[in-house]
């Protein structure tokens, strides 16, 4: 399907070969649903097949946000956006408390909650996963041998 007439955006003359009815500019940017999710599906799909590519990708990005001039205008972005207000009427106590005890449970599914705090406490000092772990293990261990003690009393 040939078309001769202009963009349907900015007017300008098409090529008689065009069938997309939108110039180059245009359709570069072209932004319907139907095309972005064309084009989301087909990004999710390269990506799930090539985690190489993802990972390359998300180390270029990295590396492009870590500048000085793009943190800036970032930075200059979300105060003209207020983006503050946005996401502080969407979050509730309830919703951070979910999330708060959702990390937790989730990569230390083995940790009883109550060894939590001294869990976080030793990662507030840097210690790495597994010594952690074993020190919280430890905890455990001690506060189990003095229950079975004060039981056996």
């Amino acid at each position: 399907m040939a078309m001769t007439s202009g963009c349907t955006v900015c007017s300008k003359k098409l090529h008689s070969q065009n069938t997309s009815g939108l110039c180059r500019d245009h359709f570069r940017t072209h932004k319907s649903p139907d095309v972005a999710a064309k084009r989301s599906k087909s990004m999710r799909k390269h990506y799930r097949e090539n985690p190489d590519f993802l990972a390359e990708k998300r180390e270029h990005m990295t590396r492009i946000n870590r500048l000085p001039e793009k943190r800036a205008q970032a930075s200059v972005n979300a105060k003209a956006n207020r983006i503050w207000e946005i996401s502080a009427e969407k979050w509730t106590p309830q919703k951070e408390a979910r999330r708060r005890s959702g990390l937790s449970r989730a990569a230390l599914p083995d940790l009883p909650p109550q060894y939590l705090d001294l869990y976080k406490s030793l990662k507030r000092k840097k210690l790495l996963r597994p010594e952690r772990l074993r020190i919280a293990r430890e905890q455990m261990a001690i506060d189990r041998e003095r229950r079975r003690r004060a039981f056996a009393l």
